[in-house]
């Protein structure tokens, strides 16, 4: 870093690093670089988080937590988000304000918000568009902003797949579903497998909506819109409708909506503490089990028409439809990643080795694609062959080896994994990865000089 008196170059005091610990929870750690003392900075928080920098009095910790920017006071614990959605960069060398980017007009941009005691104090400044897709290990040396892009695709634009199996178990060649949006995500199967719903997001934030996309005719049509924003949804045969999140942040609560499939008439059921994410509906379709971000409990279970919840276990596995089985992923007594399977209603001590996982995951933002099928026989998921090729296997949950299905389509590390009902049919949503290229997505590396505005500039004089 620079010293803004004299220009001279001088070492940092701390380091500041995002490690994924034991719970698979990315938390930031600060390094000592005078005698390497280790200090986490977010303990037990239980949401990942990346691009965590110190303010340059160390009062002051920036974050990136699922698309927010927030700050956390290093005395006092308290925490505010800065702005909802964005990439943390830097702190300006002044320590007044927060650099970030962030979509504006459809372009990824770079602004500063000045902070005063962990607060937004005043509107966020336009800065110049970089027209990339994030900002990926930024750091600034003076007034120089360094950070990576990645040149294919800009962020938010995700790509869903669609591939089924024949009769004999051959999977078909994916094919994209190009009429949904760009910012398409969280794709689920109607029951009868013939189509799909998925949210689609605006690019400058005025609104989303769930859209219906027909497998047979790729008709696509609107179901119902919202200015606010919709987290997942999960397709219910009886009645016919969508049960869906959706965020209350000024309440710190989450809506569960229904949506009926018809008419597009969309009712909030009820408002739960703490951010959900709708996971699974029962077989019976009675209950909704979800995950909460930021709950006392992980993984609770509503049973719709309810006035309360279920709470759920603190650190429950992922179960089958049917509860007879339960899986994590862990790291095995030989440092190698595994999937571990145990019967539903024991104990973790029952965990037992299911299958080795061999593909590398070293962007720990992103997430394994794995999905049980709904006959509650197998985990299908993506690894890596013998080639070295993704691919898509699946393997018994009474055990076995793998079978590979076919190829997995070109992406990115992470995304998600879904299958019809009849398990024949599977969605990817994905970011794609380079596809001129063989060695997969690819990083350009950027220095902006004299990246702040004018008067961020005079702050330092």
């Amino acid at each position: 870093m620079q010293n803004p008196a004299n220009q001279s170059i001088v070492y940092a005091v701390n380091v500041v690093v995002c490690k994924m610990e034991d719970d698979r929870t990315v938390r930031p750690l600060k390094i000592s670089v005078a005698d390497g003392k280790i200090e986490s900075l977010l303990p037990g928080h239980p949401v990942s988080v990346n691009n965590a920098v110190l303010s340059p009095d160390g009062r002051w910790l920036a974050f990136q937590e699922i698309e927010a920017v927030r700050v956390k006071s290093i005395q006092s614990g308290d925490t505010e988000t800065i702005v909802p959605q964005g990439n943390v960069a830097d702190w300006t060398l002044d320590g007044r304000s927060l650099v970030f980017g962030a979509p504006r007009n459809n372009v990824f941009s770079l602004f500063t918000v000045a902070v005063r005691d962990g607060h937004p104090a005043g509107a966020p400044t336009f800065i110049r568009s970089l027209g990339g897709n994030e900002i990926s290990t930024p750091h600034t040396s003076g007034t120089s902003l360094i950070f990576a892009d990645n040149v294919a695709e800009i962020r938010g634009a995700m790509r869903v797949y669609t591939a089924s199996l024949d009769a004999e178990g051959r999977l078909s060649e994916w094919s994209v579903l190009r009429t949904l949006g760009r910012y398409a995500s969280y794709p689920v199967f109607s029951p009868d497998g013939g189509r799909i719903a998925y949210i689609l997001r605006s690019r400058d934030n005025s609104g989303v909506s769930i859209r219906l996309y027909s497998l047979a005719n790729g008709e696509d049509r609107e179901l119902y819109r919202s200015e606010n924003s919709i987290g997942t949804c999960v397709w219910a045969a009886v009645p016919p409708v969508l049960y869906c999140s959706q965020p209350l942040p000024a309440e710190r609560k989450t809506a569960i909506l229904s949506v009926d499939i018809v008419t597009g008439r969309a009712e909030t059921l009820i408002a739960l503490p703490g951010q959900r994410i709708i996971q699974e509906l029962s077989p019976d379709e009675r209950t909704i089990q979800m995950q909460n971000l930021r709950g006392p409990t992980q993984w609770p279970r509503w049973q719709i028409g309810a006035d309360h919840e279920d709470p759920g276990e603190p650190d429950a596995p992922y179960k089958t439809r049917d509860g007879r089985f339960a899986f994590r992923v862990r790291m095995s007594r030989d440092n190698r990643l595994e999937w571990q399977i145990r019967p539903g209603s024991a104990g973790d001590d029952a965990f037992e080795h299911l299958v080795y996982i061999y593909g590398q995951y070293g962007d720990v933002r992103g997430t394994i694609p794995v999905r049980f099928t709904p006959d509650g026989e197998w985990i299908a998921y993506r690894d890596v062959d013998d080639n070295g090729k993704d691919a898509l296997f699946r393997v018994r949950l009474s055990g076995g080896e793998r079978q590979r299905l076919g190829n997995y389509p070109p992406s990115l590390p992470g995304g998600y994994l879904w299958t019809s009902l009849d398990g024949k049919q599977f969605l990817v949503e994905a970011a794609p990865g380079n596809p001129t290229s063989e060695e997969g997505p690819q990083l350009a590396y950027w220095m902006l000089q004299n990246f702040l505005p004018k008067t961020s500039a005079a702050a330092r004089q």
